[in-house]
């Protein structure tokens, strides 16, 4: 193997490790916000086909409880 080739290769080893190292270090503390946003997202869902199962206009019905929402934050 060539020196160029060798050096290249230590460098790409490197730079993925440290890579790898700030993105653990960063993460520290999303776990709680990645399940929240799952929840959100999984209540929206459940939200969504009931709402297709009754037959009611999603778009509608989504933006009366953000709206409700809203409201109740304002108060």
């Amino acid at each position: 193997m060539s020196n160029s080739i060798l050096s290249a290769q230590v460098r790409a080893i490197t730079w993925t490790r440290s890579l790898v190292e700030r993105v653990r270090s960063s993460e520290k503390g999303q776990g709680a916000t990645e399940y929240a946003g799952v929840v959100i997202v999984s209540i929206i869902i459940v939200f969504a086909i009931i709402t297709a199962v009754r037959g009611l206009n999603i778009g509608t019905s989504l933006t009366d409880k953000i709206k409700e929402l809203l409201n109740e934050k304002t108060k």
